[in-house]
């Protein structure tokens, strides 16, 4: 008998299941029967089992904020990379690009609507390196709707204009930066044309696949010996991003990223007496100014250049090494998509502008200190961190000494200045 005959399929199985021998009695027959039924409704029912799904219990926001605050000031922070105010205040600018249909969702599922809350409460949760396991969980939501939310949440923080990062665009702009940088410069107003500084760093990845990038070796850190992106980022005296993005594999120095994102034609542009600190691993230009190496370093006034614009150039240092220390998820590789490694770094670099920003106004009379900042905000997983620059937060992007020395007629006019004002390094002859 063939079992693609579906015609006589259901008696083939009936008579083989019905045939007895003649001892058998009523009772044995009934007895089958019955066995044959139950594993017909059993596949029936199996069918059905496959068209529900599990709702779970959504988080009820405001039992979990007042639990939190219960227990102690600094819960909420702590959890949230924030104070509760503003949280709520940036919940207010997310929530026009981030509201549902709150009927339809609640027919669907008999539950309340994902709400804006729970949402940023998903993306925050994720960037300080909490696994989305638990955080689902919590939020009371499925894995597919915790990467929903992860993806709605960093689109409309990309998409609030007031957010976002920029850099100086007019003279206004310009001179805020500059008297930020000139207040801590200890030069008496010598280092007064400074408009940022710049400075690269590595995001670590997972490998990389072939398919999104092509050339899989170039995104490998020879000297980090993992895989990852060269990050280039400007900040200001208050280290507050002015520019940050992924310019380029990982495998590439400084200064080949540099000349590859567009902050490199921006500072090229820069009026006359503008200019920007970067390190070593930069050629020196008229609006790129870097410090002297090698041999050169032995000159007492070129010593003394030195040491004062490290006194700039260190806030790029200090704000990667705290934006490392209050968003987790860069302490260890990042496994996204290839193509969302802009995306992702430029939403952690608004949300660390941010966080500083809320910081300082709702200190009221600490606006400006940076380390009052770096030592009371959060520090990763501990609160008490000495080190206030976060040097050893983060992976410079590249160690490698530019070779080629660059000419540059500010950076002799600064040299001259600082040494005709009789500036020294402090415990320098």
């Amino acid at each position: 008998m063939s079992w693609d005959d579906n015609d006589s399929n259901g008696e083939y199985l009936w008579s083989q299941l019905m045939e007895s021998d003649e001892e058998d009695d009523e009772e044995d027959i009934e007895l089958t029967s019955n066995t044959v039924l139950g594993v017909i409704l059993a596949a029936g029912e199996s069918r059905r089992s496959s068209d529900t799904f599990y709702v779970r219990d959504r988080m009820e926001w405001n039992l979990h904020v007042a639990s939190l605050l219960n227990e102690g000031n600094d819960s909420f922070r702590r959890m949230y990379r924030m104070e509760f105010e503003s949280f709520t205040n940036l919940c207010a600018m997310l929530h026009p690009f981030l509201s549902v249909d709150k009927r339809m969702s609640t027919l669907r599922t008999s539950k309340s609507s994902i709400t804006t809350e729970i949402i940023l409460h998903c993306l925050i949760r994720w960037l300080a390196g909490g696994s989305y396991l638990d955080i689902r969980v919590s939020a009371g939501i499925s894995s597919s709707a915790f990467y929903r939310c992860i993806h709605s949440a960093m689109v409309a923080i990309l998409s609030v204009p007031e957010l976002q990062i920029r850099l100086p665009e007019n003279a206004a702009e310009f001179s805020e930066v500059a008297k930020g940088f000139e207040s801590i410069s200890g030069t008496n107003g010598i280092l007064n044309g400074c408009v940022g500084v710049l400075d690269g760093y590595l995001l670590q990845t997972t490998t990389v696949s072939r398919s999104e990038v092509g050339n899989v070796k170039a995104y490998f850190s020879g000297h980090y010996q993992c895989y990852g992106v060269n990050i280039q980022g400007m900040v200001d005296s208050r280290c507050r991003f002015l520019f940050l993005g992924a310019a380029a594999p990982g495998g590439s120095n400084d200064i080949v990223a540099y000349r590859k994102c567009g902050v490199h034609e921006y500072i090229n542009n820069l009026s006359l007496g503008q200019y920007v600190i970067g390190d070593n691993a930069y050629v020196c230009s008229e609006h790129l100014l870097t410090p002297f190496a090698g041999l050169e370093r032995a000159d007492l006034k070129k010593d003394a250049y030195n040491f004062y614009i490290s006194q700039l150039r260190i806030r790029v240092e200090m704000a990667f090494g705290m934006m490392s220390n209050r968003w987790l998820i860069l302490k260890r590789p990042v496994s996204v998509s290839a193509k969302a490694y802009g995306k992702l770094i430029l939403v952690i670099g608004v949300l660390h502008n941010y966080c500083l920003n809320e910081f300082e106004r709702l200190s009221k009379g600490t606006s400006g200190s940076v380390a009052v900042a770096a030592s009371q905000m959060f520090q990763g997983g501990d609160d008490n961190g000495s080190n206030i620059d976060g040097s050893d937060a983060f992976m410079a992007s590249d160690v490698t000494v530019v070779n080629v020395p660059g000419n540059s007629i500010m950076r002799d006019f600064l040299v001259d200045q600082i040494a005709a004002a009789g500036l020294r390094r402090p415990g320098g002859v």
